[in-house]
């Protein structure tokens, strides 16, 4: 591909997107999580009073803020199980039910300005290249092309 040319993936619905996996679910939970000042436990069982918790808690959330939005984003990256079972919380997240009540998080956060930039796409004109020197690590030689 030319550095010219732009490479935008096209969204239908931003919001179906962001819950369409782990991650986002798990940040749209943590927002809700931080928000409520911990008062809503993100590892409860799956039983009706979870959802009714939920619920509520999506219900009576506060404006996110910066400091809410880094916070959460934080714990649903170290939330994150790569090459492990997934995080009992991140299965019932899943749950349809889940989904529907995370929503209007979701919705939030697609239409705050300032998260827009996470639907806008990669441009390829750009990105950044990190070269680390490898000459002076005894066994490692420079890629072609370079001196």
């Amino acid at each position: 591909m030319r550095a010219d040319r732009q490479t935008r993936r096209v969204l239908v619905d931003p919001v179906t997107d962001l819950l369409a996996g782990p991650r986002g679910r798990r940040l749209c939970l943590a927002l809700v999580h931080q928000g409520a000042g911990g008062a809503w436990p993100p590892n409860a069982s799956c039983d009706a009073d979870m959802w009714v918790a939920l619920a509520a808690a999506v219900r009576d959330r506060p404006e996110p803020t910066a400091g809410l939005l880094w916070a959460a984003l934080t714990d649903s990256v170290d939330s994150a199980r790569y090459g492990q079972e997934p995080d009992p919380t991140d299965v019932a997240l899943a749950d349809p039910r889940a989904v529907e009540l995370l929503q209007p998080v979701a919705a939030d956060l697609v239409a705050d300005p300032a998260n827009a930039w996470w639907w806008a796409g990669a441009d390829p004109a750009d990105q950044v290249v990190v070269d680390w020197p490898l000459s002076d690590i005894p066994g490692t030689r420079q890629p072609p092309g370079r001196g």
